[in-house]
């Protein structure tokens, strides 16, 4: 049966979810963007807000504060918040709004982890994908990548084919403030990232000429739902080896 979403109660996060189905994001991610958008659009109504030239960086903030009054934790403010950045971002590249108000905002989610990481519980990090899928290839490069450079994980998503330098060992960066920096990358994960790019990578691509670095099967930029399965996916198998 094919799944259907509701529509969004604003026409132009209507658009804006018409613009992830062409991008290949999943009905999932349709979906969450559909109802935290609809939330934000209810925020935006009873501030008498009727076009988004008008939101600003301070507006923003005191929805997320007003999420914080709800009771919502700090991993659930930033999946509430996630598709208003992008909707922002998508607005920019529209040239439809003057300032991106939501460029600046990040949510800082504790992450906890062992103090100290054992080199078993390193080995069964790095080889818990399967890498005998072009998916398990991607996802241990990118988890070589991460561990080699000390990149965010926004910082990781957004990168594309061309911020990788394999002749100089290195990757472009644009962190916050879109401040750009050049990070060296270790021989592991330089030898995973040819693995990637040479072999898994053009099998997930199909027909797509996407120049995004990390891509899933179609083609499609990697989005934070992929993230989070292969955070499950370590998440079990540091798990699995305290046992």
């Amino acid at each position: 049966m094919k799944k259907t979403l509701r529509p969004c109660r604003n026409g132009e996060h209507g658009l804006f979810i018409e613009h992830l189905k062409a991008m290949k994001y999943s009905w999932r991610t349709q979906r969450l963007a559909t109802y935290c958008l609809d939330d934000f659009d209810a925020y935006l109504k009873k501030r008498k807000i009727d076009n988004h030239n008008q939101v600003k960086k301070q507006l923003i903030l005191d929805y997320l504060q007003q999420l914080r009054d709800r009771g919502l934790k700090e991993v659930s403010i930033e999946i509430f918040f996630r598709p208003v950045k992008l909707f922002f971002d998508y607005l920019e590249k529209k040239q439809q709004i003057f300032v991106n108000p939501a460029q600046d905002i990040h949510i800082k989610v504790p992450v906890k982890m062992p103090s100290v990481l054992s080199e078993e519980v390193i080995r069964k990090l790095l080889n818990a994908p399967d890498i005998g899928r072009p998916k398990g290839v991607r996802d241990r490069a990118f988890i070589e990548l991460a561990y080699s450079t000390g990149m965010r994980r926004e910082e990781l998503v957004r990168l594309s084919l061309t911020d990788v330098n394999m002749q100089e060992a290195s990757v472009r960066v644009l962190g916050k403030g879109e401040k750009e920096r050049i990070l060296p990358i270790g021989k592991s994960a330089i030898y995973w990232l040819k693995e990637y790019i040479d072999k898994a990578r053009v099998i997930l691509l199909e027909e797509s000429e996407n120049k995004a670095l990390w891509v899933k099967r179609g083609g499609g930029r990697i989005n934070y739902e992929c993230v989070q399965a292969l955070i499950n996916l370590l998440d079990n198998a540091i798990k699995y080896t305290k046992r």
